[in-house]
């Protein structure tokens, strides 16, 4: 690392210093400061997760999908630092920093119940009302049925087909 680099990254840190809290505990805005394409910047990113991300709630304005029946709903719905930290250790690194970011940015949506990632209301599960969808089988879930997303569920709610073997 030059002298140079050194003062880039310096500088980098205490404009995120400069942020507010709610935009602190965001895996999304470091991740943009901190652009994941060179080692360093990834080693910046896994410690930022270790030691700050997994330990601390994030905050996210989510809003109604534009386009969908959805797009005038806004609501603030926050990623728990329990369900940060289960799927931080479910993955190994650096695929664990890409699912906490792929939550984090399906957490801006919300949307119907069919067919899109973000957030959406269950409406045939008998125990959780909310969960956030970022592909065919990860997801979180509010244990509470608030927007507070603290449970993560690796296999969704697809039912697995029975071997025949």
């Amino acid at each position: 690392l030059s002298p140079k680099e050194a003062i880039n990254y310096m500088i980098k840190l205490d404009n995120w210093l400069k942020l507010s809290n709610k935009e602190q505990s965001s895996l999304r805005i470091f991740s943009q400061m901190f652009n994941g394409d060179q080692q360093i910047n990834m080693t910046f990113i896994k410690s930022y997760v270790e030691n700050l991300y997994n330990n601390i709630d994030t905050q996210i304005q989510a809003k109604g999908k534009p386009g969908t029946v959805v797009e005038s709903f806004s609501k603030e719905c926050i990623f728990a630092s329990n369900a940060k930290t289960e799927i931080y250790k479910a993955q190994k690194f650096p695929a664990n920093i890409k699912m906490l970011q792929d939550f984090e940015d399906a957490m801006q949506y919300i949307v119907p119940p069919k067919g899109h990632i973000g957030i959406k209301q269950l409406t045939g599960n008998k125990k959780y009302a909310w969960e956030v969808k970022i592909n065919t089988t990860d997801r979180l879930v509010s244990s509470d049925n608030t927007m507070y997303f603290d449970t993560y569920i690796p296999e969704g709610f697809h039912k697995r087909k029975k071997s025949t073997n």
